[in-house]
């Protein structure tokens, strides 16, 4: 599978994905997993990925990954992964071996907590914009009353001079 592929996999199927070298070095990543585990995760090894309370799990699906023949993938491990402004993620991971040397890792699957979250401040974003459309029409409205009350008012008060 080529890197653009993975890519795409991942953009189809909302899941992190990493691509890493021989020594489970991170060296590519998706967009998301980018977004969700932070700029510094390339070039850093698998293993600081893991919250310190899961590297002993995390070396377990290490081990495993290492074990596995090349048309295998790992069962799908809940592990704890650190993500930027120290902020824990749990997060089902799996992988499998690229013909050229290296592992691919996804992660996630549908649907993670944060694209979950995602969704629900894009809900309420939704929500948000339709009350402040409502409250500017009615706004609208209620001005051309208060428009027609005066220039009323205005006449009214003419005709009694």
């Amino acid at each position: 599978m080529s890197l653009n592929e993975c890519t795409l996999l991942g953009r189809l199927s909302n899941e992190l994905i990493l691509v890493c070298d021989h020594d489970l070095v991170v060296r590519e990543a998706n967009e998301l997993a980018v977004q969700t585990l932070g700029e510094a995760l390339l070039d850093h090894s698998l293993i600081e990925l893991f919250s310190p309370t899961a590297q002993g799990k995390g070396t377990a699906f290490v081990a495993e990954l290492q074990r596995l023949s090349p048309t295998q993938t790992t069962p799908t491990w809940e592990l704890m992964l650190d993500v930027p402004h120290g902020n824990r993620l749990l997060i089902g991971l799996r992988g499998g071996k690229l013909p050229n040397q290296g592992w691919l890792i996804m992660g996630g699957g549908e649907p993670s907590g944060i694209s979950n979250l995602y969704h629900e401040v894009l809900a309420l974003n939704i929500e948000l914009t339709t009350l402040i459309r409502k409250l500017s029409r009615e706004q609208t409205v209620l001005n051309d009353r208060i428009q027609r009350l005066l220039e009323f008012q205005e006449q009214h008060d003419v005709h009694h001079h």
